[in-house]
């Protein structure tokens, strides 16, 4: 089988919702709770742009379930989000 006849990858990218308070709480007090948020939702971004630069599919994995609608405004509804 060549390249060309393989699936194309997938990588699973786990992530949370992205809640001042509830993520990067080990860079408080350095950064307050939304600046700690803000950069978890700039490295989520990051994260998802270089899965998807090799050509493969990125399934984002998150939790909880009601953090479904603001990560798709976060990563756009073309994005495969899945609960996990």
């Amino acid at each position: 089988m060549n390249r060309r006849d393989r699936p194309a990858p997938v990588v699973a990218i786990f992530a949370k919702s992205p809640e001042p308070g509830k993520v990067k709480t080990r860079l408080t007090p350095a950064l307050h709770s939304r600046e700690a948020a803000d950069l978890y939702r700039a490295l989520l971004q990051d994260t998802l742009a270089a899965a998807e630069a090799f050509g493969g599919e990125a399934v984002v994995a998150f939790t909880p379930q009601a953090a479904r609608r603001p990560l798709e405004r976060l990563l756009g509804g073309h994005r495969t989000l899945i609960p996990q």
